[in-house]
């Protein structure tokens, strides 16, 4: 047997019960990204997952953050989220994308809003892993501002992702952070890695977008709601403790 008669082997055994609900391994998923240009899937949820993928992975920013998870033993999921799009459950270690996202006849659209939503909570899972924000706070109201600190965060480097992959020809990300909250945001980092690509110009964008978020008030409040989610505080029993998005 092939090593990639082998991963699909795997893959399959993992995804074989298609109810929406099934688990896929991001180890597994990245193998076949990697190692095949065919369009060959075993069904709908591990098609859409491996090629955002494939296209999360030619921006440097997102590469080193799967490289990264693909340690971690994490995985992903479509199930049902209710009103949100998409979650990080850190005790599961599962990225959860909403199963209403597998009905969408528009297929650019949902491949779209699946490189979205996995573009951001690839970062929390790194979050999750490295004890950052709230997963060390010590009380409701220390849980409140470090859970801001992990959306700043997220949002910082979805747009850093969106930006590589816009100048690499791929902009349906970038147009989605655009349509989005984070417009100002997007529009601010661009501005300054447009004059310079260094490394230098690059953490100066970071920081800056970073303290920025903080000054949009009516998203603040939004987060703060998520807060009392990810707190077990609020919310239907079977998204409490997760990082709804």
């Amino acid at each position: 047997m092939t090593y990639m008669s082998l991963v699909k082997s795997k893959l399959h055994d993992i995804s074989k019960h298609h109810d929406g609900f099934s688990v896929l391994s991001l180890n597994l998923l990245l193998q076949v990204a990697q190692h095949t240009k065919k369009s060959v899937y075993n069904s709908e949820q591990e098609k859409l997952c491996i090629e955002a993928l494939k296209t999360l992975m030619m921006s440097n920013t997102a590469y080193a953050l799967l490289n990264y998870l693909s340690q971690e033993d994490i995985s992903f999921k479509f199930c049902d989220l209710g009103d949100f799009a998409s979650a990080y459950d850190h005790e599961t270690k599962t990225i959860c994308l909403n199963e209403k996202i597998l009905e969408f006849t528009n297929k650019p659209a949902q491949e779209a809003l699946v490189l979205y939503y996995i573009s951001h909570q690839i970062r929390r899972a790194w979050q999750a892993n490295e004890n950052f924000g709230a997963y060390i706070a010590t009380s409701y109201g220390e849980f409140v501002q470090k859970f801001r600190d992990e959306e700043a965060d997220t949002t910082a480097v979805q747009i850093q992702i969106a930006y590589e992959l816009k100048n690499l020809g791929h902009s349906a990300l970038w147009y989605l952070i655009l349509d989005s909250f984070a417009l100002e945001l997007a529009l601010e980092y661009s501005e300054i890695r447009d004059l310079d690509l260094s490394l230098k110009a690059e953490k100066k964008a970071l920081k800056l977008i970073y303290a920025k978020w903080f000054e949009d008030y009516d998203y603040l409040s939004e987060c703060d709601d998520r807060a009392l989610i990810a707190q077990g505080l609020e919310g239907d029993e079977h998204l409490q403790k997760l990082r709804v998005f």
